[in-house]
C-alpha cells in the first residue's frame, strides 16, 4: 500500500527550509480543500491522508470518477492501516512533510533521510536550472530556440545585468506560485530591489532573466526511476502571473499538435531526448519520483517588413521536482479518456474546487 498526501505549499517548505514550518492560511485552505487529488492517481489498495474524510470523498463523487479501493483516512484512523503502508508518496518531498509524517505516527524507515532532503532542496534550486538550461541549450537547433539565465550571489552584478537586459524578470532560488517573481526594467525600482536583497541574504542568491513575450505555457513531465529517468508526456497549461490556472485534458497526439501550430515539432522531439538524457546524468540515484519541466512558446521581434510572427522555444523555465498539475491532467486523461477538457482550479470565496471544463 501506498499513503499518498497532498501538499501543494512544498515549494514554500524548501524555501523556508525548517521543519517547523507552518503555511499560510490560504496554503493550508487549499491542501484541505483538495486533499483528494490523489485518488486521480492512486492505485488499487492505495490510502490517501486528509483532514476529512467526508469532504475527500463527497469532492470525488462529483468529479464522477472511476470507483476503485482507494480509502481516505485522517490522522486519527491512519494508525488502523499503518502496519499495511509500504511506500510514502507527498506531493513533493521536504523537511517540514517529513515531520509532519513523523508526528501521525509514520515509520522513519519510510521517509527519507536528511541528505537525501538535503539532495532534493539543491536540486529544486533555480540555480540549478541555470546551469542545466545553459547546457540543453548547446544541443539544441540555435535559431529554434530561446531563453537566457542568470545567478548572482550579489545586487551590484544583479542591477548591472539588468541594465544591459532591460525589460527582465527576478526571481528567488525557491518559491511557488507565482509568488517568487518580481518584473523590472533596466533600471530595479528600490522596493524590488530590497526585496532582492532580503532574498540574497535568505537564501544566498538571485536569479535574473530577460521577459520573454510568452504566447504558450507548457511543459514536459518526467518520472525519475532507479534504472534512469521515464518520459510521460506533455503537459499544455494556463497561468496568471506565473501561478497556475488550468491544464489541457487531450492526448499526446492533440497537444503536440496545438503546439506544432507555433514550433517544429521534431525540434520538441529533440529537446525531449536531449532532456531526458541530462535529468538521467543530474538526477540519477538522488531522487526518485514525478518531476516536470516547465517550457513557453515565445513571440521573436516582429520585423516591420513582415506582418507575420515568428516563434521560438524557451526549454527550460522551471524545474520542478515533485508531481506538478500537469502530471495530474495525464492521470486524469487516463481515468476519464475525454479529449479537448480543461482542468482548473477554482475559487468561490469560500473553497477551492478541481473542475473539468470544455477547452480547446
Amino acid at each position: 500500500m501506498t499513503l499518498h498526501i497532498f501538499n501543494p505549499e512544498h515549494d514554500m517548505s524548501l524555501a523556508q527550509n525548517s521543519p517547523n514550518y507552518t503555511p499560510s492560511r490560504a496554503a493550508l485552505q487549499i491542501r484541505n480543500d483538495l486533499a483528494f487529488l490523489p485518488y486521480i492517481w492512486a492505485k488499487q489498495g492505495d490510502a490517501i491522508l486528509v483532514n476529512d474524510v467526508t469532504k475527500a470523498c463527497a469532492s470525488v463523487e462529483k468529479l464522477r470518477l472511476k470507483k476503485k479501493e482507494v480509502c481516505f483516512v485522517d490522522a486519527d484512523t491512519l494508525e488502523s492501516i499503518s502496519d499495511k503502508i509500504e511506500t510514502v508518496s507527498p506531493w513533493g518531498w521536504n523537511c517540514t512533510i517529513k515531520a509532519q509524517l513523523r508526528q501521525v505516527g509514520i515509520s522513519q524507515q519510510l521517509l527519507p533521510s536528511a541528505e537525501q532532503l538535503d539532495r532534493i532542496a539543491r536540486l529544486s534550486n533555480r540555480q540549478f536550472a541555470v546551469g542545466l538550461l545553459s547546457t540543453l541549450k548547446a544541443l539544441l537547433p540555435m535559431d529554434a530556440i530561446v531563453g537566457k539565465s542568470y545567478y548572482f550571489d550579489n545586487l551590484d552584478d544583479l542591477r548591472a545585468k539588468a541594465k544591459n537586459i532591460g525589460k527582465a524578470v527576478v526571481k528567488a532560488p525557491w518559491s511557488g506560485s507565482g509568488r517568487g517573481l518580481r518584473f523590472t526594467d533596466e533600471e530595479i525600482s528600490t522596493v524590488h530591489l530590497n526585496w532582492a536583497k532580503n532574498v540574497i541574504a535568505q537564501q544566498q542568491g538571485i536569479i535574473l532573466e530577460p521577459y520573454y513575450n510568452k504566447v504558450k505555457d507548457f511543459a514536459m513531465e518526467f518520472h525519475a526511476e532507479k534504472a534512469g529517468v521515464k518520459y510521460c508526456g506533455l503537459s499544455v497549461f494556463l497561468s496568471l502571473h506565473g501561478a497556475y490556472t488550468g491544464s489541457m485534458i487531450a492526448d499526446e497526439g492533440r497537444k503536440r499538435e496545438l503546439l506544432g501550430q507555433y514550433i517544429d515539432i521534431e525540434v520538441l522531439d529533440t529537446i525531449k531526448e536531449n532532456l531526458t538524457n541530462l535529468l538521467e546524468q543530474n538526477i540519477k540515484g538522488k531522487y526518485e519520483g514525478p518531476l516536470g519541466v516547465d517550457m513557453m512558446i515565445v513571440e521573436s521581434k516582429r520585423s516591420s517588413y513582415s506582418a507575420t510572427s515568428s516563434y521560438s522555444i524557451h526549454p527550460l523555465v522551471e524545474v520542478n521536482l515533485r508531481r506538478t498539475m500537469g502530471h495530474v491532467a495525464l492521470s486524469l486523461y487516463d481515468e476519464i479518456q475525454t479529449q479537448n477538457k480543461i482542468m482548473q482550479i477554482t475559487f468561490d470565496g469560500l473553497h477551492h474546487m478541481l473542475e473539468i471544463n470544455d477547452g480547446v
